[in-house]
């Protein structure tokens, strides 16, 4: 019988910041792959006897795998915002985050979590930019990682604008698009914002929610941004009022309707809301694709909210439940869904689905993710398994497990080849007993061969939340 999987050090050891050069264990780094894997995740989940009790709450560690001519170069950082240098000098915990709340904690401005910037982190428009939930983003440098700033896009937003960790990028417009959630006492307030490459607002709107549902991801097509609304509603008045974190603030309620908001990526159209009815609970969406009068929109559904399964630190996972991969179909100009597919996996969780930002034709698209097991039920789990899902045929057809004992770190990232070449797939791999860390790099379409390369990093690195992929970058 397997060794209960312990989290204990990679959550609660302080990780260790710099630059080294990595060499491959095993292949060889393809001299062709040019350009930067970027991973940023919660660390420093400590600060002297405290402990933080949710995944959430770290502060943003990111890293940066830069390949080039058949090397890789390592560099990690933390993200020098408010929360991270004010607590350093204090060397005490001064904000209250997601999961954790304590006496006389501070909020920014007495309305929002201060950002520990901690979710995800996005290359556009020559600038690397780390995202946490509902917060300003803070410029990075795209290179060596050094902490440049909050980023407001040229004053556009105020430092208590709401901004999701999700942006997505119209490589078509060229565009840079994301949401937030104002919630108020008496309503719910979604914003919507697009940017050019140049960092201008050149669409901003307002819509209301129609509940203080909590939304942490949308997908974007040609002409909307789509959310799945599910009954997960945020009580702010016992956020702001009795000092309570967002994780205990947020409630969910069971067998009440879903909606799928659909906001038109144009000045003056109104917001469409589809019924959906009572289903599951949606934390990342992969896709929406547009098909002459329908919109297909993609996404991985679950039976019940994640967030409680980060909690309490070490434990994860361990309560989790099953997922199912779902592509709704619906007509905007009926408001009516026409067929709804869903591919349920009853033994697995499913999270972390990566798409390729150039198959943009419905029903063609391939889907990587990493999964786990959900039993045994009551012992901490991590993900132990990476997997291709193919909508042509409706199922996985590609599969890789790493060794025994050892777990997918972080997101994978797609890193495409210019034409006639293959394209890769970028991944950390944790070793737990070993308390080790590597990239894995596979040809995207064969992940079932294994990876073509193994680069230690020869450190234990955090594990990690959301990746992207620069293909474009290119350091001196």
């Amino acid at each position: 019988m397997s060794q209960p999987l312990s989290l204990e050090g990679v959550l609660f050891d302080p990780p260790r910041e710099g630059r080294v050069s990595l060499t491959a264990a095993q292949g060889e780094v393809p001299a062709a792959l040019r350009g930067s894997y970027y991973l940023n995740g919660p660390a420093r989940l400590q600060r002297g006897d405290f402990r933080y009790r949710h995944w959430l709450d770290g502060d943003g560690f990111v890293r940066a795998v830069h390949f080039r001519d058949g090397a890789a170069e390592l560099v990690s950082r933390f993200v020098r915002t408010t929360k991270f240098n004010e607590e350093k000098e204090a060397d005490a915990p001064i904000y209250r985050t997601f999961g954790t709340s304590f006496a006389d904690d501070r909020l920014r401005k007495g309305r929002l979590l201060e950002s520990p910037a901690n979710v995800s982190v996005f290359p556009f428009g020559g600038k690397l930019l780390a995202f946490g939930e509902q917060a300003l983003p803070w410029e990075l440098h795209p290179e060596s990682l050094e902490t440049i700033g909050e980023f407001d896009f040229k004053g556009a937003l105020g430092q208590t604008a709401p901004f999701s960790a999700h942006p997505k990028i119209d490589e078509d417009a060229g565009r840079l698009c994301n949401f937030g959630l104002d919630y108020l006492f008496r309503s719910t307030v979604l914003r919507y914002w697009e940017f050019d490459q140049d960092f201008n607002q050149v669409l901003s709107r307002k819509f209301e929610c129609p509940r203080p549902s909590s939304i942490h991801d949308f997908a974007l097509s040609a002409d909307y941004a789509a959310f799945y609304v599910s009954p997960y509603d945020l009580g702010i008045l016992s956020f702001l009022r009795k000092g309570r974190s967002i994780q205990e603030c947020l409630s969910w309620h069971e067998g009440e309707d879903n909606v799928l908001l659909l906001l038109p990526r144009d000045e003056t159209s109104e917001a469409v809301s589809i019924n959906l009815g009572a289903r599951g609970f949606c934390l990342h969406l992969f896709g929406a694709f547009q098909d002459g009068p329908d919109l297909m929109v993609d996404l991985i559904e679950t039976t019940e909210p994640l967030y409680v399964q980060y909690e309490p630190l070490p434990e994860l996972f361990s309560t989790v439940r099953s997922g199912s991969i779902v592509r709704f179909t619906v007509n905007p100009a009926e408001g009516k869904v026409r067929q709804v597919e869903s591919y349920p996996y009853p033994e697995l969780h499913l999270d972390f689905p990566v798409s390729s930002p150039c198959a943009r034709a419905a029903g063609t698209q391939d889907i990587w993710m990493l999964a786990l097991p959900v039993e045994p039920r009551g012992r901490t789990k991590y993900f132990d398994r990476l997997q291709r899902f193919d909508w042509a045929r409706g199922a996985v057809v590609d599969e890789y497990f790493p060794p025994s004992g050892t777990y997918l770190g972080g997101e994978a990232a797609l890193a495409e080849g210019a034409a006639g070449e293959r394209d890769w797939l970028i991944c950390p791999v944790w070793e737990a007993e070993e308390r080790s860390t590597a990239i894995l790099i596979f040809a995207a379409y064969d992940l079932a061969a294994g990876p073509i390369a193994n680069v230690p990093t020869t450190v234990e690195s955090p594990l990690g939340f959301h990746a992207s992929y620069d293909l474009a970058s290119s350091f001196t």
